[in-house]
């Protein structure tokens, strides 16, 4: 899954200069971070011009098909560079899917005319897929990337420190966002107007990858992204006196897979709670949405502004359905009050 033949290898820190200068990152050890039956990593020492230090620990579970990566750096004064992280996966003549803001683009089909893709910024995932294989990549703390290649960038020159010969080049073509290669944009600081031409402290990068044959669906794309960007968290508690709660529940279920819940929410004002859910298919659905410790009266299709539209939902004690057109969203204002049934 990954391009021996790249000009960058997986993992490669890239630091580039405005005057046209490339140093990649010189490996100075490796040691095993962790070794056990559930979770093995390795910590990789690097260094590079103006990152004096760099680890990068890789993280594998037993169980579960995935990639993880931390990249802790400490950043120097030296002014006015960029840096990258390679990630040089092999899939050639493999199409870009990644997330945008409420919607699922095509670099090579969905920008607008004459657009350039030298830096594309990506919400919860981006997916390459060749129709045979395809890979899924998450980004938590650097969402801007290159896809295809490392390309040149094209900030204005009026908020350039210095201007890149580079500056002007071709626009890309649907034939050049493909084959697989992700470039993770970590810092950038040629900068004239506005921003800093020179960061530094310790930074921390993570990332998850994972693969699977096939093509990959949106909502399974979305699905890790989700994942990734806010897995669950355990929280162990202790009490001196008996819980009223099950120990295991669910406050709030959606289905089908394809519905992602984007927001769940005390409404603006305070009449209700407002629901939000985004349909990631090219088809509408009928979202079901249960709350079994919410004992509903009623819910209404609102706007992005919580403003009524007339359109009242059937809702039963716990269970509403929503209708939620393709690639769209839908918002609800939910009435109810708790549900302590549990408690007596």
């Amino acid at each position: 899954m990954v391009n021996a033949d790249a000009p960058h290898a997986f993992g490669a820190l890239i630091v580039r200069d405005p005057f046209g200068e490339e140093a990649v990152a010189t490996y100075r050890g490796i040691v095993c971070d962790q070794s056990g039956p559930f979770v093995a990593s390795l910590r990789v020492q690097l260094t590079a011009p103006g990152h004096p230090c760099i680890e990068q620990t890789y993280t594998l579970y037993s169980g579960e098909k995935r990639l993880d990566i931390a990249v802790h750096l400490l950043k120097d004064p030296t002014p006015l560079l960029e840096a990258y992280l390679a990630f040089p996966f092999h899939l050639p003549g493999g199409g870009f899917r990644y997330e945008g803001p409420l919607c699922i683009l095509d670099p090579s089909s969905d920008l607008l005319p004459g657009a350039y893709a030298d830096r594309l910024t990506v919400q919860n995932w981006v997916a390459v897929s060749d129709g045979v294989a395809s890979v899924l990549w998450s980004s938590r703390e650097a969402p801007v990337v290159s896809l295809g290649h490392l390309w040149p960038g094209r900030l204005s020159p009026a908020h350039s420190a210095v201007v890149r010969q580079d500056v002007e080049h071709p626009r890309q073509t649907a034939e050049d966002l493909r084959g697989g290669a992700i470039y993770s944009l970590l810092t950038a600081n040629n900068c004239g107007t506005n921003f800093a031409v020179t960061q530094c402290g310790v930074l921390l990068f993570r990332y998850h990858i994972t693969s699977t044959a096939g093509y990959v669906t949106d909502s399974q794309a979305a699905d890790f992204g989700q994942c990734s960007q806010a897995p669950l968290r355990t929280i162990f508690t202790e009490h001196d006196c008996p819980r009223s709660l099950p120990p295991v529940g669910s406050f709030l279920a959606v289905d089908p897979q394809e519905i992602r819940l984007l927001t769940l929410k005390i409404a603006e004002d305070g009449d209700g709670m407002i629901l939000r859910l985004l349909n990631t298919s090219a088809m509408d659905i009928a979202a079901r949405v249960s709350l079994p410790m919410l004992a509903l009266q009623s819910a209404a299709l609102v706007t992005l502004a919580e403003e009524e539209t007339g359109a009242e939902l059937i809702v039963s004690p716990h269970e509403l359905t929503v209708p939620v057109a393709s690639r769209a969203q839908a918002t609800v204002r939910l009435r109810g009050t708790p549900d302590r049934r549990e408690e007596s």
